[in-house]
């Protein structure tokens, strides 16, 4: 099991949570959130099955829906390490904590 607390980010592909894992044309995968620790980049994989929660970040199920996206906010994972690609993390628990100082 994998925990990393980390800010979400900004390049190169969206961190918008979404549950559409068919990316429109020209876009990046969208069930791939990037997140960016003191270290490296990780990608993480958010599946159906994937709870996300919105803690004390002020946004919510609606916001998310509505475009909100969650750069530069803080989050903490819980998961698994991807078998076919042990860099990628395989989201449990995803918990948006704030925006990241």
């Amino acid at each position: 099991m994998t925990n990393c607390r980390a800010r979400a980010a900004a390049a190169p592909a969206p961190a918008a949570f979404t549950t559409n894992t068919s990316p429109s044309p020209g876009s990046r995968a969208a069930h791939i959130l990037l997140v960016r620790t003191d270290r490296v980049t990780v990608p993480v994989t958010v599946l159906l099955t994937t709870s996300i929660r919105f803690g004390d970040s002020g946004l919510s199920v609606d916001d998310i829906r509505n475009g909100e996206r969650v750069i530069g906010y803080e989050v903490a994972i819980t998961g698994n390490t991807d078998p076919e690609s042990p860099r990628r993390v395989i989201a449990t628990i995803i918990v948006v904590i704030g925006k990241a100082p």
